[in-house]
């Protein structure tokens, strides 16, 4: 499972610190920072079950950050069908 964050995270030595405290804090879980990414992405999983979104974002609260959950978007592609693709077609000689 993973959870995506918008944070306001913007310094490479608090992201480093963080993703050692939530290690910590939450041992199931690996965190790690997208400061190049326009949101501060912080990115959550866990081999080990479900990620409590809430907790992880209290747990930044307290700690001065700001981290909301990313909701997935899903886009819709068109099948090959639609795009007028037809199926191969075998020929016999």
């Amino acid at each position: 499972m993973v959870e995506v964050f918008k944070t306001n995270v913007s310094k490479r030595q608090q992201a480093d610190l963080l993703v050692a405290l939530i290690a910590r804090t939450f041992p199931h879980y690996h965190a790690s920072f997208d400061l190049e990414d326009c949101d501060k992405i912080l990115r959550i999983s866990s081999v080990g079950g479900d990620i409590c979104a809430a907790g992880v974002a209290r747990f930044m609260q307290d700690f001065g950050y700001e981290a909301e959950i990313l909701k997935d978007e899903l886009c819709y592609l068109p099948s090959i069908m639609e795009l007028g693709f037809q199926p191969f077609q075998t020929h016999e000689s």
